[in-house]
């Protein structure tokens, strides 16, 4: 199977599971003292930002054509995206309950930073296919 199928299944998958987590998070940050809300937020933000370094700091093209390497990528790299959606869906669920005005605003933004990682991993595993060609 190639890298791209490999990445689409990925891909696929980390989405499933961010989008069924989301009615669990939703039950579970309901009980959040508002009072609290904005040390969850940092907390949130800082391991964002923590996978946002592990997940752009790998590149498939470092793998070449060994295929435990490129397998222990995709665990990595679902792993980031999971990771950044599962964040992601935090901040917005957050967002939802304390400012519901900014709820779709907060929505947008999370989509298009998730489509960005998400992008930036086909665009690395391109890289791979081009290499081993």
């Amino acid at each position: 199977m190639g890298i791209i199928k490999e990445n689409i299944i990925k891909n696929l998958l980390a989405l499933t599971v961010i989008l069924i987590s989301y009615p669990i998070f939703h039950t579970m940050l309901k009980g959040v003292d508002e009072t609290q809300v904005s040390n969850l937020l940092i907390i949130v933000s800082i391991f964002f930002i923590s996978i946002q370094f592990a997940g752009f700091s790998f590149s498939y093209a470092d793998s070449k054509k060994d295929s435990g390497m490129k397998m222990l990528g995709h665990v990595l790299t679902f792993f980031a995206m999971l990771l950044t959606g599962i964040l992601l869906e935090t901040i917005v669920i957050t967002v939802q309950l304390v400012y519901p005005s900014f709820f779709p605003v907060m929505t947008i933004l999370s989509i298009l930073i998730y489509i960005t990682v998400l992008l930036f991993d086909f665009w690395d595993a391109l890289k791979l296919q081009k290499i081993e060609g």
